[in-house]
């Protein structure tokens, strides 16, 4: 049997672009602790990825098409990656953030990730959990990997 933890994306420091991703000092702590165990079990640390959340707090700067997989065009551009969607920068993010703790083996799971369809109008509506949802299942389901680690599958899950 596998034991994992989950953690959140508010645990980083640093955002953008996401391979300054770092994690917090308390943060960087108990994952010196964790992953070891990790590592040694051959468990991938999990995540709750909501880049709804994301979206919200800076819609003036993150576009609508960026966080819902349907902009067309490259939206960051960080060294020679690309990301035409929030939820691949984000998970890089996190990918950056272990690299720096020398746990650049470790793989990742999504556990809960969703684009609510109520609660936070205008950012929410039917229309926009439908599309977050069957483009999410769609990316990950004809991706390999994410753009920083491009041949490493990745289990995820809807919330």
């Amino acid at each position: 049997m596998k034991v994992s933890t989950v953690i959140a994306i508010n645990v980083l420091r640093s955002s953008y672009p996401p391979s300054v991703g770092t994690f917090s000092d308390a943060a960087a702590q108990v994952s010196s602790k964790i992953v070891p165990l990790l590592e040694r079990q051959g468990a991938p640390l999990v995540l709750n990825m909501y880049s709804y959340f994301m979206y919200v707090s800076d819609p003036k700067k993150i576009s609508l098409k960026y966080a819902l997989f349907t902009s067309k065009d490259v939206v960051v551009r960080d060294g020679n990656l690309e990301y035409y969607n929030l939820f691949d920068a984000m998970v890089d993010l996190v990918f950056a953030a272990l690299e720096k703790i020398n746990a650049s083996d470790l793989s990742i799971a999504i556990l809960e990730t969703e684009c609510p369809s109520i609660w936070n109008l205008p950012y929410t509506s039917t229309n926009n959990a439908k599309t977050y949802n069957r483009n999410f299942m769609d990316y990950i389901s004809n991706r390999t990997g994410m753009s920083r680690r491009p041949r490493v599958a990745m289990k995820a899950f809807l919330f």
